[in-house]
């Protein structure tokens, strides 16, 4: 495995996004470890709050809703997913699969020791954080999910799967996949060059991509993506057993993912009783288009977690 570090664009002052950087090395199966970066902001012995992005982001699009969280007392952790971002990328599609990015992060919540922590995923943060998050039930006190999903039959059309079937087989087979039209097509408002540059900050050459281009043959609707359809009917199951908080806010405005969220809220315990919210005026990327929001719903419910644990 070859793998590209981050050293340099770590360096880079970025507009909006003045936390510092943190790596922590993770091991993979064949003796390669890799760095994964972190914002880590807030009070060191503040209660965790971990949020999780998807593809193509990554920790910079939480900018605007770390500082907000972490004000508030809280310690405010984001880590970039191995291959995007700022953490290190490994240069070939067949680096990454979704049991290492599950491997990966596990082994980033063991060495930081997290406890106690309250979980924000939206889009792939969703399938893995929600995997992790279902076998140890010991080191969460609640989730929150934002425009995600885990595999469930009859969640997408036909005509979507073949759809998502033709950009997976794009990605794979186009070494400058421009993930950038995918990105500004996920967000309402129109992204600034500034953030548009920021964004692409990490991939300054075509092997820095593989990551980005790894996600879509994942989903597991399409053939190419059948482990991580194993997985999501595994996390199902973990997931009957979750009687912890689980807290449903999804945007207005991401109608791939909607039919997820009535499908949580009828198979996971979790979520009864709790105050599921819609988020209005945000598209998939609802930490973009609604940050202000998505902070204040995650420290009401945060607080709730602190208080049934």
């Amino acid at each position: 495995m070859q793998v590209l570090k981050s050293e340099g664009e770590v360096l880079d002052k970025i507009d909006g996004y003045p936390f510092s950087a943190n790596f922590q090395e993770v091991p993979t199966e064949n003796g390669v470890s890799v760095r994964i970066h972190y914002v880590d902001e807030g009070p060191k012995e503040g209660q965790p709050i971990v949020l999780l992005h998807g593809n193509p982001t990554w920790s910079y699009s939480y900018r605007k809703v770390i500082p907000i969280l972490a004000a508030a007392g809280y310690r405010v952790l984001a880590p970039d997913l191995v291959g995007l971002g700022r953490s290190d990328k490994p240069t070939a599609l067949s680096d990454y699969s979704i049991a290492r990015h599950i491997s990966w992060l596990e082994h980033w919540f063991n060495l930081l020791d997290l406890e106690n922590v309250t979980l924000v995923c939206q889009d792939w943060g969703g399938m893995i954080g929600l995997s992790l998050a279902s076998k140890d039930h010991t080191r969460f006190s609640g989730i929150l999910v934002t425009n995600t999903g885990v595999y469930h039959e009859n969640v997408m059309t036909k005509e979507q799967m073949q759809h998502i079937e033709k950009w997976a087989e794009l990605a794979r087979s186009s070494p400058d996949f421009p993930f950038e039209a995918n990105l500004q097509g996920m967000i309402n408002r129109k992204l600034t060059e500034t953030e548009l540059a920021a964004y692409l900050s990490p991939y300054s050459v075509p092997e820095s991509r593989c990551g980005l281009r790894s996600f879509p043959s994942f989903i597991p609707v399409i053939p190419s993506g059948k482990e991580a359809k194993v997985e999501c009917l595994r996390t199902w199951e973990r997931l009957r057993d979750w009687h912890k908080p689980m807290l449903i806010a999804y945007s207005d405005g991401d109608p791939l993912t909607a039919p997820f969220a009535k499908v949580f809220k009828s198979r996971v315990p979790g979520t009864q009783g709790e105050a599921h919210i819609t988020i209005k005026g945000g598209a998939h990327n609802v930490q973009e288009d609604r940050p202000q929001a998505l902070a204040e719903v995650t420290l009401k419910f945060a607080v709730r977690c602190s208080q049934r644990t």
